[in-house]
């Protein structure tokens, strides 16, 4: 049995005005948890989509970083590809250059060890020339006597006489 605003004091049951009241307040009080539900549903909502905003962000900021490192580390790769392509490179230049240097050094002593068996082979060969005097001259070299003339003065010339028969001069 109920008690209170709207009942019958006498029966215990609930009167027309009571009931009245009653459907008001009731009314009331449902538009007022309708309102306060749609509010607390839409700061939900807010709040989800605040939080859905801020998981994006956070996911975005992520795969931000990530394709900057992505980027920083394939720029590294490269940079050494390139340090790799360039290093072979320069091998590469540096064995052909050396092949060259060794071409060349054959070549060198291929020449020089032709001119050296040529340079033997006519070691035995030598010229049979000699340095021979003049034909009106003696062969004989050195200190060979000395054929002595006579002298014959001109009195005139040098002022002196001389004798015929000895050859010497009377000064």
């Amino acid at each position: 049995m109920g008690r209170g605003y709207g009942y019958s004091r006498y029966s215990g049951q609930l009167t027309r005005q009571g009931a009245a009241d009653l459907a008001k307040r009731t009314a009331a009080e449902l538009s007022r948890y309708k309102a306060q539900s749609a509010k607390d549903a839409q700061a939900a909502i807010d709040a989800a989509t605040k939080q859905q905003q801020s998981y994006q962000q956070q996911l975005q900021a992520t795969a931000s970083r990530t394709q900057s490192d992505i980027a920083k580390q394939l720029q590294i790769v490269q940079n050494e590809k390139s340090a790799v392509s360039k290093m072979t490179q320069e091998y590469t230049a540096m064995l052909t250059a050396e092949a060259d240097r060794k071409t060349k050094a054959d070549e060198a002593a291929r020449v020089a060890a032709a001119t050296s068996a040529a340079n033997q082979s006519r070691q035995g060969q030598t010229s049979n020339l000699q340095i021979q005097p003049a034909s009106g001259t003696s062969k004989t070299a050195g200190t060979q006597p000395f054929k002595r003339r006579q002298l014959q003065f001109n009195p005139q010339t040098y002022g002196a006489v001389a004798s015929t028969k000895s050859g010497t001069l009377n000064i």
